[in-house]
């Protein structure tokens, strides 16, 4: 879980006693993702995020940050099996391989003219975007 605002994030494990009563454990806490409105995904042991509007990786493990850049403000993001959809605050819609190492665009086109929050909405392989003005429907090519 996180916040922006200076808060950051928190990992906890669920833990479970015999008699079926919950408790969260903090795992660990960290200053190095703080999410305003976006959501974390996580692709092959690597958390993804938006810390402050950029791009972040982070060690799910430890809160270690890994890297930090691209500017997206403060947009969204999917997991599409294995590369990230990065819808951008100014509404630029960008490609991006997951990689720990290091941030590799892939692509990116102008999909909206204005601000927005909102997040994108796939069904096959077509991504739904809109933000307070516009929506557009686009086709994305498949790979084979």
């Amino acid at each position: 879980m996180s916040s922006c605002y200076g808060i950051g994030a928190k990992r906890f494990r669920i833990a479970s006693d015999a008699a079926g009563n919950l408790t969260p454990e903090l795992q660990w806490e960290s200053i190095r993702l703080k999410a305003k409105f976006a959501h974390f995904v996580e692709r092959d042991a690597t958390l993804y995020g938006l810390d402050d509007g950029v791009l972040t990786a982070v060690d799910p493990e430890t809160g270690k940050r890994l890297w930090k850049r691209g500017r997206y403000g403060h947009g969204q993001l999917l997991l599409v099996e294995d590369l990230l959809l990065i819808q951008a605050e100014d509404g630029d819609l960008v490609l991006v391989s997951p990689n720990p190492h290091g941030l590799t665009e892939l692509a990116r086109i102008r999909a909206l003219d204005s601000k927005t929050w909102n997040v994108p909405s796939m069904a096959g392989s077509r991504v739904l975007l809109r933000n307070d003005r516009e929506a557009v429907l686009l086709q994305l090519p498949v790979r084979r």
